[in-house]
């Protein structure tokens, strides 16, 4: 009976970290851009290409691959976050400055609006934009984690 339970838990946590968490991760992104991106976009961002105040994107941004992390903090508890730290730089008219956010959580300063945290003060910088709750949202509303997690019981093996 310990080894058909430990078959589950395990398989449970495999579909968890894998089906699971993609569909998250893609949930997300699908929220970056509608939420975050979708709601415009500043001035300072009107610079040269690949300038260091420009939106990072998918290269180191909210929507780079490595920033959405997935940790299994217990058996049947998956954990989806977004890691990315804001930008160092800054780009205000034609000069490159240091950020007062290097090493910062950017998440944060997205999800609720960072004008008091921010290099920009006021303005665009105050707006929260919820991709993270919206995600959350968007799931809940779909049910998509759990047909992910239904997928991926049965790649496991186990099937209803």
């Amino acid at each position: 009976m310990n080894s058909m339970f430990s078959y589950i838990q395990n398989a449970v946590a495999d579909s968890l970290s894998t089906e699971v968490f993609n569909k998250a991760r893609t949930v997300e992104d699908f929220q970056i851009i509608d939420t975050v991106y979708g709601a415009g976009n500043p001035t300072v961002y009107d610079s040269v290409l690949h300038s260091p105040g420009q939106r990072r994107g998918m290269d180191g941004g909210l929507l780079d691959e490595e920033n959405i992390v997935g940790t299994m903090v217990s058996n049947d508890t998956l954990s989806v976050t977004n890691e990315t730290i804001a930008n160092p730089y800054i780009l205000l008219g034609n000069k490159v400055k240091d950020s007062k956010n290097i090493g910062q959580p950017l998440t944060p300063i997205v999800e609720y609006g960072g004008a008091e945290n921010y290099d920009f003060g006021e303005g665009w910088w105050s707006v929260p934009r919820p991709f993270t709750e919206n995600t959350i949202k968007q799931l809940e509303a779909t049910g998509e984690h759990v047909f992910a997690l239904q997928a991926g019981l049965k790649r496991n093996g186990i099937s209803s």
